[in-house]
């Protein structure tokens, strides 16, 4: 899904997931093995605006749907 925007692919987890990573306790491997690729299904894409490159731009302009 996000091969075309860029080569790697940023770290998203479940809410159960993220649950586990933050209170992992000990074992590294543990908080490791949550970190999978997330499935295709569950990501939506969609063209955004130029704005949210712009830091000072706080809005709903930004994450409006465009070219949907």
């Amino acid at each position: 899904m996000l091969r075309p925007i860029h080569n790697r692919m940023p770290v998203m987890l479940s809410n159960d997931d993220a649950l586990r990573w933050l209170n992992v306790v000990g074992e590294i491997a543990h908080a490791l093995s949550l970190l999978k690729p997330y499935p295709p299904d569950d990501i939506e894409g969609y063209d955004a605006s130029l704005l949210v490159n712009i830091p000072p731009h706080d809005s709903p302009e930004c994450i409006r749907l465009i070219g949907g």
